[in-house]
């Protein structure tokens, strides 16, 4: 038998299956490109041709019958999508090259007369592989835009602003976040690494819509952790979760950190009510009930649960109230508003009846409220000689999300609910064992419930699982003394809050949802781009191109391989390409910042960078892949947020880079610039404070 490449004979010791010589096997290889993948693909092509062959025999015979005995007929034009009889005759140059030349028709097999049908499509588990295939590519420069729509509430608008910077941080992208929301602008002063601004004339590289499923061909959309709906998942979708096939949550790994609820600043410097907005004014309000009523408590936090159903709402104040090693605490659940209860559904106007009375009264105890005002209402509830002062906010009342971040922070470490997306993974960064609010949607589904699902799951089994299932279990509107006891012990064993804790890591670590998601756009900005990369480089541009044929065919294992290959080769044109394109090619207001640190760079003023420099600066528009690098690190120092929480220190950005850097943390490119004595625009030498 002769070889399927270079037509030489092959060895009888490969046995009697080779179709490929010893030579070209290493060279298959060697190339990246899985042989037995290969083998299948030239038997596929054999078969296609021989189907052919015979196809264009059968037409032949059914002219010349159509026309008579004796008649000619002129044979039939093959198809587009015929190939060469002889596969060797597309194997030019190296085995990888003869393997991808056939691959863009031999993933195609026949179906019936003259017809052919697509491979299966890729399954998002593999989707999710190749994006992790571009994590090593440098891309500089690339602009988003992130929309978020209103869904009635704050979870899917925090969504957004989070996506955004979690897009940001470690790349410097620029990020612009798009939202109808009515308090965007509040939530957007919490994400200083994201832009609303869009000069005339700009528009993004990659547009992406979260959390959705449905999008307009071309753009992403991320969809909310484990909940299915629009469109199927395909190229251009990502699910969040914590299943198989989903991409992770959002972790904030510095909500690990606790502060003293006397040392909680909610406000900065202090302003007129006139000057203050209203999310000013009850975080004001707020902070006043905390320093007035913190000496000595304890204080539990969570978001929301209690406006779909009263289990989780009831279970944190079972959990806090009848503790006996609780002498005084303070709980407030964010988003709780419905203090008060009645007409349909808890949600009515008139003859409401107090949902604290309610709730004393199942449970026998004595409430008296303290004090309300526009935003909070403080009632407190006496249990034999223990307190405990619930705050509750009132219809209107907006927290910002940085100071959300700080109450996380604050809270005890013991216990929490949450409800959504958000609360669900800062709970899991925070570490605090959590009541997770589930509820039917109105057609029996209960909503969330392949989310909660996989977090059982992922806990690690034992107690941590048990404890997850046990308060999901929570009777709503009653009261199980069984249940409640065993989770007020399970809140006091250290042994199973470190276990906990340590299963909670485990999550975070291994479902943090940034890495995949920056992957996932770092692969579409290539796409986007492939027809301009020809023009760059034909050998990529053609790659990119293949690249892309092969994944809307499915062909996963070329694609693996060749998309390595790509990386590999051409990562160094892509980043110039790209760095290019990022100071060259945007419009003049959105790139101000950046060629003013390009100019910079490549014109040192007095006591600036020249001596750093091994060869001249030249002009703008001839780069060198060295002074590109070096315009990057500079850049970075500049623009670049240390990786860290949503504000919640209260630190900018530049401040938390410089602790970054003070503790031997920061980003490569900042300690590049400082190390090569990159001058800012300033003429100070180092990173830009």
């Amino acid at each position: 038998m002769s070889c399927g490449i270079c037509g030489k004979s092959v060895g009888a010791g490969q046995g009697a299956k080779a179709v490929f010589c010893t030579s070209c096997t290493e060279d298959l290889k060697a190339e990246g490109v899985p042989v037995d993948w290969a083998t299948k693909q030239y038997l596929a092509t054999r078969l296609q041709s021989t189907l052919q062959t015979l196809q264009q025999r059968y037409q032949r015979l059914r002219a010349q019958s159509a026309a008579g005995s004796g008649a000619s007929a002129v044979a039939s034009k093959p198809s587009k999508e015929q190939v060469p009889k002889n596969p060797k005759g597309a194997a030019t140059g190296s085995a990888a090259a003869a393997a991808a030349a056939g691959a863009s028709s031999l993933g195609k097999h026949w179906e019936g007369r003259g017809g052919h049908r697509r491979r299966k499509p890729l399954t998002p588990e593999q989707q999710i592989q190749l994006d992790s295939l571009y994590s090593d590519l440098q891309l500089p420069y690339v602009d988003i835009l992130v929309n978020s729509a209103d869904q009635n509430g704050f979870g899917d608008l925090i969504n957004g602003l989070h996506t955004g910077r979690l897009l940001h941080q470690g790349t410097g992208w620029r990020i612009v976040a798009t939202s109808n929301h009515s308090q965007f602008d509040t939530m957007l002063s919490s994400f200083p690494w994201v832009s609303k601004v869009q000069e005339v004339g700009w528009s993004p590289d990659i547009s992406l819509e979260t959390p959705a499923a449905t999008t307009t061909e071309g753009d992403l959309a991320v969809s909310e952790y484990s909940y299915r709906v629009g469109r199927a998942l395909d190229v251009f979708t990502r699910q969040s979760g914590l299943g198989d096939g989903e991409i992770g949550i959002m972790i904030n790994k510095e909500l690990r950190a606790p502060i003293p609820l006397a040392e909680l600043k909610l406000s900065d410097a202090e302003k007129s009510d006139a000057e203050k907005s209203d999310a000013e004014k009850s975080t004001k309000a707020l902070c006043d009930f905390l320093r007035k009523y913190h000496q000595g408590c304890r204080f539990f936090f969570g978001y929301g649960a209690g406006q779909k159903s009263k289990a989780r709402y009831d279970l944190l104040l079972d959990r806090v109230v009848f503790d006996v090693g609780i002498k005084n605490a303070i709980v407030l659940p964010v988003n709780h508003n419905l203090m008060e209860q009645g007409g349909a559904g808890g949600k009515g106007r008139r003859n409401k009846a107090s949902y604290i009375g309610e709730y004393c009264r199942t449970r026998g105890l004595r409430v008296l409220e303290v004090e309300k005002n526009k935003w909070f209402s403080v009632s407190t509830l006496i249990q034999d000689d223990r307190t405990t002062k619930v705050v509750a906010m009132e219809p209107g009342a907006v927290i910002p999300y940085s100071v959300m971040q700080k109450l996380w922070r604050a809270a005890d470490r013991s216990f929490t609910i949450a409800e959504g997306d958000q609360s669900f993974g800062e709970a899991i960064s925070a570490g605090i064992p959590m009541a997770y609010q589930l509820w039917p949607d109105g057609k029996g589904i209960i909503h969330k419930q392949a989310l909660f699902d996989n977090f059982v799951k992922r806990s690690g089994g034992g107690d941590v699982a048990e404890f997850i299932r046990v308060c999901a279990n929570y009777p709503d509107g009653g009261v199980d003394v069984r249940q409640r006891d065993w989770i007020i012990e399970r809140c006091n064993d250290r042994d199973f809050l470190r276990r906990y804790v340590n299963s909670m890591d485990l999550i975070a670590s291994n479902h943090d949802i940034q890495g995949r998601l920056q992957c996932f756009v770092k692969r579409h900005w290539l796409r986007n781009n492939r027809a301009r990369l020809l023009g760059i480089n034909s050998d990529l541009g053609a790659l990119v191109g293949e690249i892309v044929e092969l994944e809307d065919r499915g062909e996963f294992d070329l694609v693996v391989a060749l998309t390595r290959k790509m990386v590999a080769m051409y990562r160094a044109v892509i980043f110039d390409f790209n760095v290019k394109q990022g100071v060259l090619d945007k419009s003049p207001g959105s790139v101000a910042k950046r060629a003013a640190a390009v100019k910079d760079a490549l014109n040192p003023g007095p006591g600036g960078a020249a001596g750093a420099l091994t060869h001249p600066p030249v002009a703008t528009g001839t780069f060198n892949p060295e002074l590109l690098n070096l315009i990057s690190d500079y850049e970075r120092t500049d623009v670049l947020p240390a990786m860290g929480p949503m504000g919640a220190a209260g630190a900018s950005p530049a401040a938390e880079a410089a602790a970054a850097a003070a503790a031997g943390a920061a980003p490569v490119g900042v300690s590049a610039a400082a190390a090569a004595g990159v001058a800012s625009p300033s003429g100070k030498q180092g990173a830009p404070s």
